[in-house]
Formats: structure tokens, C-alpha cells, sequence
């Protein structure tokens, strides 16, 4: 197990939000903690790159192909968003589409 380093955080989603990412968890085959991480991840990469401008709501592109930096093993260190821009996501394409 992994020792925590930071406390955790609770995060309240709207119910059609959490329903999107419990279909998007099965879809994908992440998990939904995982779904949450990256998602934040790509919004503050987004606002950052925009100039920590934040126009609301805020609306997110998911790439049709990953950053070549990217892989199952920087998903889950965080080493992901290096290759990212505003408008990819690091999550995986949908298996469906």
C-alpha cells in the first residue's frame, strides 16, 4: 500500500456527474478516482495555458490521440500532463467509439 503524503480530499459531484464517470469507468476500464484525478489535472492545465483565466463553465476537448509521452504507468504518477495541452485529455479514448 501506498503511504499518503498529502491528506485526502473529498469532492462532492452532482449526481449526473458521478453517473458520467461511472459510465466512463466502464467504458475505459480506469477507475473512477482515476477519472477525477486526470480530469482535474487537464482543468488546471487548461486554465494555466489560458493564462489562469477562467471562463466558466468550463468546456474541455479530449484528443483523439494521446501525447506520445503518455502511458498506463505516468497515468497514475502524475507524469501525464508534461505533453498535455488545453484541449487533450489524458484519459483513454473510448474502447466504444
Amino acid at each position: 500500500m501506498r503511504s499518503m503524503k498529502r491528506p485526502p480530499r473529498q469532492v462532492r459531484l452532482d449526481e449526473d456527474v458521478e453517473a458520467e464517470i461511472k459510465k466512463i469507468a466502464e467504458v475505459t476500464s480506469l477507475s473512477h478516482i482515476e477519472i477525477i484525478r486526470q480530469t482535474i489535472k487537464a482543468g488546471v492545465l487548461a486554465i494555466k495555458e489560458n493564462g489562469y483565466r477562467l471562463p466558466l463553465p468550463l468546456h474541455l476537448n479530449v484528443a483523439e490521440e494521446a501525447p506520445k509521452n503518455l502511458s498506463k504507468s505516468n497515468l497514475r504518477s502524475g507524469s501525464a500532463d508534461a505533453g498535455a495541452t488545453a484541449s487533450e485529455s489524458p484519459l483513454k479514448k473510448s474502447k466504444a467509439a
